[in-house]
This record gives C-alpha cells, structure tokens and sequence, in this order.
C-alpha cells in the first residue's frame, strides 16, 4: 500500500524537509508507470559499484526486494541527474513499512585529502572551489541530494548510513552539516583491513541508528600492517607520497590506476552488512502521521521557504511534472503551482 498525499506531506514537513522535496515525492506517487502495490524494499545502496552489501543482502533476506543505484550502470542512474535523484527516491517511498536500510557510499575523490590541492576543500572552507572546478561544483550538488535522501529516508521509516574515508569532509558540507544539528547522527570508525581489505583504508560510517557502532573491530597498529603488507603479492599502491621542502607529507595527482581497488567493497565486508541490517533498521518511527489530515490543506499552509537551488530540485520536479504517465488527482491540479 503506497504512502499517501497526506502521510508524505505531515512526515517531511515534520522533519522540516523542503517543500520542494515533498513536491518531488507527490509527483512519484502520480505517475502511473511507479507499481506502488508493493512496499518491500529492505535494502537500497546507492553508489553501489560491484554490489557487494547488496548480492550479499539478497542471500541473506530471499523474501525481501533490494535496490541498486550507480552511474557505472546507467547515466539515468546518476544520481545528479533528475533521472536518479528520481529513482532513489521511488525506492525510498517503496522501502519496507516495517523498516529498511539506505546504504550510501557517496563518490569521495574531491572529499578526501589527496585532492585538497585542486578542490580547495579544507575544513573551513569544504565547499572547496565550486565556483571554479566543475567536478568540485557537482560533487556538492551530490552532497545536499544526499542530505534530502537521507532525510526522506528518515520520513519514511528507514535507516540511511554514509561511508567515507576517514579524511572526507563531506559531513562538514553546509547540507550535510545541517542534518547533524537537525537530527541525531552517530558516527564509526575502523580500519576496512580487518574486513579484507588490501590497504588499511581508515574508514568512517555515519548513520541514524547507533548500531552503526557494531561495525567496530579492533585497533590496527602500524607494526601490523606493514609486516602484513611486507607478506604480500602485488600489494596496491593507490596513491605516491612525496615529503615537501619542510618534511610535509604530500600527494602526487588524485591517485594511481590501483586506487580503484580500494572503493570496492570485500565480501567479508558486504556480509557484515547483511549481518546488520535487521539491528540497523529503526526500532520505531521517527515522524509519525494522521491520515485524517486533509493533504491539500497542509500542501496549501505550508510556505515554500528554502528551495534547495543548490541540489537543483526545481530541475528534478520540472522532469517529473514532464512525464507523460503523471496523472494528478482532479482537486489537487487547483492547487500545484504553474511554475516553480
């Protein structure tokens, strides 16, 4: 049974979502084409690359639907475009009532502290150069979409969960930093080693549920690791390091063609993610709603305000409000807006 007018309105405005959001999510629930006869999604990852929390899921909950998203499978994927923005948000709307896990392992090349030098990110200034560098510019439109998925997760009783290397300011990111003071968020930190791993990789989830501390394993000193990485074949060098003239550690570009091995999930971490999910999903609702409302009525009280100009929804909903399957109910066409 798909959510209704009044449910999606009453649960994000009570998280003081963007109208605008709620807008988005009212088109999705019109467009004919969305089957919204079943709601059992337990587990969406976005960014997914090879799957590996997602096949490992499907093994684990046989009954249950999953949802993978990445630009690596399709650019209507990308979560930048109006396209997936939109689909990432089908899926949170169809997400398990009882409960599901949004996993997110946001792009982290113009985050981390490799590319400080060309994003100009720090950690007073995290926005980095956007005005300047388009991959900078993008990468924050990435950031506040993230910030309204994981809200929408919130609204519509699941659990989102961010993964970064140690060194991302993403969460430092104005929208990013506003759900910290808006909701509670917990953090974890461990060394992806012990899951597997070929480097060390300092690695830090952030996520509404205080489970996400369970991730935790043990200390990694560093005696262990290189005598580990001394005993290897072929071990990956995914970035050059140099020292400067005052002994400072540096970095030579974004990374080397081994960085590629470290973004990728092991399945002895993707299993521990499946171990999780049922202790990860909320233990009980976050917003709450009365059907009884009138939808129109909230839709007509409640002010535009903050548009979100810098996740671009008006070009998100412009696209939606375009398709050809959208049917909108008769008493609500008096009252959506003629432009926006």
């Amino acid at each position: 049974m798909a959510w209704t007018e009044t449910a999606i309105l009453q649960r994000l405005k009570k998280l003081n979502a963007p109208k605008v959001l709620a807008f988005a999510c009212l088109l999705l629930l019109w467009n004919t084409s969305v089957d919204w006869s079943h709601q059992d999604v337990l587990f969406i990852e976005s960014f997914a690359g090879t799957q590996a929390a997602t096949q490992a899921v499907r093994s684990r909950f046989t009954n249950h639907a999953t949802a993978a998203f990445d630009i690596q499978y399709s650019e209507t994927m990308d979560i930048n475009s109006s396209s997936g923005m939109g689909a990432a948000l089908i899926a949170i709307l169809r997400g398990d009532p009882s409960g599901f896990v949004h996993w997110m392992g946001v792009q982290c090349s113009t985050w981390v502290s490799t590319s400080r030098g060309s994003t100009g990110r720090s950690a007073l200034v995290p926005e980095g150069l956007e005005d300047e560098v388009q991959c900078v510019k993008m990468a924050n439109q990435m950031a506040s979409r993230v910030a309204l998925l994981c809200l929408a997760t919130l609204a519509f009783r699941g659990t989102w969960v961010t993964e970064q290397p140690r060194s991302s300011l993403l969460h430092d990111h104005d929208r990013m930093a506003g759900l910290k003071r808006s909701t509670e968020v917990w953090r974890c930190s461990f060394w992806m080693w012990w899951y597997g791993a070929p480097t060390a990789k300092r690695t830090t989830l952030r996520s509404s549920s205080p489970s996400i501390g369970l991730f935790w394993t043990q200390k990694l000193k560093k005696f262990q690791y290189q005598q580990a990485r001394a005993e290897m074949e072929d071990a990956p060098h995914p970035v050059k390091k140099y020292k400067d003239a005052e002994g400072r550690a540096r970095y030579h570009g974004h990374g080397t063609s081994q960085l590629k091995l470290t973004e990728n999930y092991t399945q002895t971490f993707g299993e521990r993610i499946a171990t999780l999910v049922n202790k990860l999903k909320p233990g009980c609702d976050y917003v709450t709603h009365d059907d009884e409302l009138d939808g129109v009525s909230i839709w007509t009280s409640w002010e535009w305000g903050d548009m979100w100009d810098d996740a671009s929804l008006r070009e998100v909903c412009l696209y939606l409000y375009g398709a050809k399957s959208l049917k909108v109910p008769p008493r609500w066409k008096q009252v959506l807006p003629k432009e926006i």
